[in-house]
């Protein structure tokens, strides 16, 4: 492992000493949805020495990115005016959206509204760009708390409602101060990154969760070189605890099935019979310290195709000893004979994942892959041995099709595995993003840093998209199965043969629309999704008939008890740059 940071911080000096020119420091904030998507697809037909793997982008990679600002120049202060950004969101029954910043899991609508201006001299910039958000926060069908399920609260913070009042919070969003040192950038930031390939869930960083405040070294541009282009991205922040304490909602009006599970220490116990006092526990309010590199590889002897490497760690402030605590990528090799001792000793939360990015120009489509290990770094030897274990991946495939001059069709599909692949992971409750001892796991402000679709998780993406220049007209299916890996851990003693079918399955049915209107030069971006839930919280205590997804029809009306669910999902953002 030493052997490769060497290399990526010889790589890092050596693009220093060659390059000198000079860079714009204006970068394209995540939330900006539909130039997002058009850089992206452009680089499909154009060849781009960009990778998409290390957000954000500067604006310059995206040709109509510049209709944002409104340019300015006060003596030798170089201004820019940022578009305003308002968001709204809403939902018919729960919490069914990711890859959204600052909104919150929340039934019932929510507002979100972002500006503000960069100031550049020479080589000092600043963003101010604060985000507001506001959520009445309205009640639905949460997780009784006797529900054994309950118990994924006691490794993470991930509350599914946040208070039973309304919420509103004033956030930094996407300011940030910036030094322009040759090829490089360092400062203090307060903006979402994405690190890999995916599209819909990454592994390591995302936008799922709202940005938090960390000091970074950078290139907004690749580096050219004697071996290809180069880009990275090292940091090191503080994460932000929800302070929201697990449910008390106990929902004890409804007929409940007498399973048996699984419980912490090794007991069997009815489903319902006990109230889980070691899963209110409180959590330790302590802050989390995070660090992080992301190193992006375009061998100039392979076309198109970009090698990148991430790696984070996550503890608690108090456990910071030594050098090694401070840094990601000096972590020791974990001995897989030692595997259960070190899930409850080893004090930090630690993510590595290796991708890749391949793209045709010729035929217009690209692949990509992120595959990572959840916990400090594995021998190759024991990775041959046992690949399932910890692991996760997404793996993506992207097609353009001509239609006619400036009109195409994009086909996507992405999927994402987070479940656990043996029984040994399992029991000793390793789930991604979750952690033994740093308590409140991968989050920031109770929601997940990576992938968005959540602990032990599974999803089928395929998106079929009509593109025109910044236009679009996408439809989309999603299959989700709602965390196994909780799953396998609470029914892991089935008292009847029922139990075992017991799925939590989503169907998401959706559609989106960019559209750009000229003459005002705003910019729109629509989302619509029907969500249909099999057998919602585990909470069924009907027999099939054939298959779970056969069981009756339950209406949501006062909360009556579902088995299955459905949920309607409506977003709308409107970008209106300042313009004279």
């Amino acid at each position: 492992m030493n052997n490769i940071c060497g290399f990526i911080l010889s790589i890092i000096f050596y693009s220093t000493v060659l390059n000198t020119y000079y860079l714009k420091a204006q970068t394209l904030s995540l939330h900006v949805t539909p130039h997002q998507e058009f850089c992206r697809w452009q680089s499909l037909k154009d060849t781009s020495n960009n990778s998409f793997m290390n957000y954000p982008l500067d604006i310059y990679t995206c040709n109509d990115a510049s209709l944002l600002f409104y340019d300015t120049k006060i003596k030798n202060i170089h201004i820019k005016i940022l578009p305003t950004l308002l968001a709204y969101q809403y939902n018919s029954f729960k919490p069914s959206s990711y890859n959204d910043g600052a909104f919150i899991a929340a039934k019932g609508s929510q507002y979100f509204l972002t500006t503000g201006m960069f100031f550049q001299y020479k080589w000092l910039s600043a963003q101010l760009m604060p985000e507001l958000i506001y959520a009445p926060n309205e009640n639905f069908f949460e997780m009784p708390a006797d529900h054994p399920a309950q118990q994924l609260q006691y490794w993470i913070d991930y509350p599914e409602r946040y208070g039973h009042t309304s919420y509103r919070r004033l956030l930094l969003g996407e300011t940030f101060l910036k030094i322009s040192l040759k090829s490089f950038r360092f400062g203090i930031s307060n903006q979402n990154m994405w690190w890999g390939p995916a599209k819909k869930n990454a592994l390591v960083m995302s936008n799922n969760a709202q940005g938090f405040l960390h000091f970074f070294v950078k290139t907004e541009n690749p580096i050219l070189t004697k071996m290809g282009t180069f880009e990275t991205q090292f940091i090191i922040g503080l994460l932000e605890n929800s302070t929201v304490p697990p449910s008390t909602n106990t929902h004890n009006t409804f007929k409940r099935n007498p399973i048996r599970y699984y419980r912490l220490f090794e007991e069997k116990v009815n489903m319902f019979s006990f109230t889980p006092s070691l899963v209110s526990t409180e959590k330790i309010r302590d802050d989390r310290y995070i660090s992080g590199i992301n190193f992006v590889w375009n061998p100039k002897w392979i076309k198109g195709l970009f090698l990148g490497i991430s790696s984070t760690q996550v503890l608690y402030t108090k456990n910071l000893n030594t050098f090694f605590d401070y840094v990601p990528f000096f972590n020791t090799i974990r001995k897989e004979e030692n595997y259960k001792e070190d899930l409850y000793q080893t004090h930090s939360i630690n993510i590595n994942t290796v991708s890749f990015r391949w793209v045709f120009t010729e035929v217009m489509g690209e692949i990509y892959a992120e595959y990572g290990n959840y916990g400090k770094w594995r021998s190759l030897e024991n990775i041959f041995k046992n690949p399932s274990l910890d692991r996760g991946f997404t793996l993506g495939v992207t097609k353009l099709f001509s239609l006619k001059k400036n009109h195409f069709l994009q086909l996507l599909f992405e999927m994402t595995e987070l479940q656990q692949n043996s029984i040994e992971g399992v029991y000793s409750r390793n789930s991604w993003y979750t952690s033994n001892t740093v308590r409140h796991g991968y989050t920031n402000n109770g929601k997940l840093l990576g992938a968005g679709i959540g602990p032990g998780s599974n999803t089928k993406y395929i998106q079929l998209s009509w593109l025109k220049n910044i236009n679009s007209f996408s439809v989309h299916f999603e299959l989700l199965n709602y965390n196994n890996d909780i799953r396998y851990f609470i029914y892991r003693y089935p008292s009847t043969q029922f139990d075992t079918w017991k799925y939590w399955t989503e169907l998401h049915y959706g559609c989106s629309a960019n559209v750009y209107l000229k003459y005002t030069n705003t910019f729109f971006h629509f989302t619509f999704k029907y969500t249909y839930i099999y057998d919602y919280r585990w909470l069924s205590f009907l027999e099939p008939q054939i298959e779970h997804w056969q069981l009756q029809w339950t209406e949501q009306k006062n909360l009556i008890f579902p088995q299955d669910a459905y949920n309607y999902f409506f977003q709308i953002k409107i970008i209106q740059p300042f313009y004279k």
